[in-house]
């Protein structure tokens, strides 16, 4: 009769902090990992980094929109993301309610007719 146990221990953990810096914490100030846990460790690393960039762009995008109005026009979520291929061409700016206006994202090869920049 034998009992077996298996034991799950974090060695590093990746996150992403309210100033957009990516946070790692490690067991030990000295961390050796196997080849396949540096491969997943660094993957982790590179998503948070995205996922950072991404955050601040868009908060950067809402807080243009609050401070000047509509000085600057509305950049839609996926163009502040870097997905311009999945501009539905409407962006989307939360108020009071939600408004709809025309993504303002300067790349010409995505933009769509839903209104054209001369009424913005």
């Amino acid at each position: 009769m034998s009992i077996e146990a298996s034991i799950v221990v974090t060695l590093a953990e990746v996150e992403v902090d309210d100033e957009y810096q990516v946070v790692l914490r490690t067991r030990k100030k000295l961390t050796q990992l196997t080849p396949d846990e540096a491969v997943r460790l660094a993957a982790e690393l590179v998503d948070a980094a995205k996922e950072s960039e991404s955050s601040l762009h868009v908060d950067l995008a809402r807080s243009i929109v609050r401070a000047h109005g509509f000085d600057v026009a509305p950049i839609c979520r996926e163009c502040s993301e870097g997905k311009h291929t999945a501009c539905t061409g409407i962006a989307l700016v939360d108020r009071d309610d939600v408004e709809e206006h025309a993504c303002g994202c300067s790349r010409a090869d995505h933009q769509t007719d839903v209104m054209p920049k001369d009424r913005w």
